[in-house]
């Protein structure tokens, strides 16, 4: 692996690290964090596999909605203040 590749595992590991107070070794506070960060990923890839393309579509739209339909209220109250 190379340094940005190291630097990007790194980052991923330390937010699952955020123990102030460690009650167990380090290593094994470390190997605790990793597990948690493996875990969360493999969910996400599993989630995404799952995915077809109509759920896909469907959920796009309803995003693209949902976010003219916002910026139009929010343009709306800059208008009106």
């Amino acid at each position: 692996m190379n340094q940005y590749e190291r630097a990007n595992a790194v980052h991923s590991v330390e937010g699952y690290d955020l123990r102030l107070m460690p009650r167990k070794p380090r290593e094994v506070e470390f190997d605790d964090a990793k597990s948690a960060c493996l875990r969360y990923m493999r969910d996400r890839i599993a989630h995404i596999e799952e995915l077809t393309f109509e759920q896909y579509v469907a959920d796009r739209k309803e995003l693209t909605l949902s976010a003219a339909t916002s910026g139009a209220a929010a343009e709306k109250g800059q208008n009106n203040g």
